[in-house]
């Protein structure tokens, strides 16, 4: 029997679908975030915490004094930073308070963070950790073509004119550009000083090579690297209002994002996060109430994962409201867990090992 032409028809269309996830899956030959802010550290040993206030200002929540991420993150002149202290940080809340204890008790933070804006008050981030076992660079270029700086652990060297001596140990770089026409990565250095510029380039070869991305950093009997790097990926939140007469249908989309490479088969999803207790809880202008259709401002989810979406709707009666009802807006909410290592620093412990569990979440507003 002949195919039919409906056969070749949807032959047709099948070979095109693949074609275009084989192409909308292709990095572009070159990409650059915009707007990375560039912090200096203010410690030799404070590499780790201006990166990560690199990381947090991009994603919208500006912590201003470097103090108080150097004690979030457990940073100490003994060792610097513990690299999967950084990716904790993000989801630092009112839950938690600051264990680090290199400056003074009223320079912590305590029941989250305390001289910042952005985002919202009390909530933590979410970020996701880059550990590929090998020098992966296009996972690396993958993140920056999703416009996500990925803070990464490497490998800071210099040779000693005095000496003639290598010298060489762990540090952190924010990784915002690269280009295929030039080989070229280019990462934020927050050191930038003594001949060191603020905006280091590396060749592809060379952040592969020796000295590069390969970085092992040992605390006790724990290892982290080489080749580990963290992003922010927070939760995405969008509201849309539609008017019918005297009503408006609030409708919230809601979306927890794991950028790609992560949270797939690629690395066995292991950069995949848990969420507990998940909530929406709309807020109404002045006048405007929930209808019986839909009574109750908030909504719950329950335990929900990296990369779901969920959805709610309320309807509001507008009948009291006058012309211009204002805006509405939306609270998203949930609870994450996880520990850290014990803190070992040459060669005594730091820093005990400790679990938490902070909040989580974002918030979106529009109108009516």
């Amino acid at each position: 029997m002949q195919p039919t032409g409906a056969f070749y028809f949807s032959a047709v269309l099948a070979v095109l679908a693949l074609f275009a996830v084989a192409s909308s899956s292709a990095l572009p030959t070159s990409a650059s975030i915009p707007n990375v802010p560039y912090f200096r550290q203010d410690e030799t040993f404070s590499c780790g915490a201006a990166a990560f206030q690199s990381l947090l200002f991009h994603a919208g929540r500006y912590v201003k004094d470097q103090k108080e991420i150097v004690d979030v993150l457990r940073t100490s002149p003994l060792g610097g930073t513990i690299a999967s202290d950084i990716s904790r940080g993000t989801f630092f809340s009112n839950l938690s308070s600051a264990q680090g204890t290199v400056y003074p008790a009223a320079d912590r933070a305590t029941a989250g963070w305390k001289n910042y804006t952005g985002g919202v008050p009390g909530l933590g981030l979410v970020s996701y950790e880059l550990q590929p076992g090998t020098c992966d660079i296009n996972a690396v270029k993958q993140l920056v073509a999703g416009g996500h700086p990925v803070l990464a652990m490497l490998y800071f060297y210099y040779n000693s004119t005095s000496t003639g001596t290598l010298y060489y140990f762990g540090h952190f770089r924010v990784i915002y550009s690269y280009n295929d026409n030039t080989q070229t990565l280019q990462a934020i250095d927050p050191w930038g000083r003594d001949g060191v510029p603020s905006i280091f380039t590396y060749s592809y070869s060379q952040f592969c090579g020796a000295l590069g991305w390969n970085y092992v950093q040992a605390s006790g009997d724990k290892a982290i690297g080489p080749y580990w790097a963290t992003v922010v990926s927070n939760w995405e939140l969008e509201l849309k209002t539609y008017r019918l007469g005297g009503y408006a249908v609030v409708v919230a989309d809601l979306a927890f994002p794991c950028p790609a490479p992560l949270c797939s088969a690629w690395d066995n999803n292991a950069a995949s996060k848990t969420f507990a207790n998940v909530s929406l809880t709309l807020t109404l202008p002045a006048g405007a109430k929930l209808t019986i259709a839909t009574p109750k401002a908030t909504i719950n989810f329950g335990t929900r994962q990296s990369n779901q979406r969920v959805q709610a709707v309320w309807v509001v009666d507008l009948a009291d409201c006058g012309a211009d009802p204002g805006q509405v807006s939306a609270v998203a909410k949930g609870f994450t867990s996880g520990s850290t290592i014990d803190f070992y620093g040459f060669p005594d412990l730091v820093y005990p090992g400790y679990n938490w569990t902070d909040a989580v979440g974002t918030q979106a507003t529009a109108s009516l």
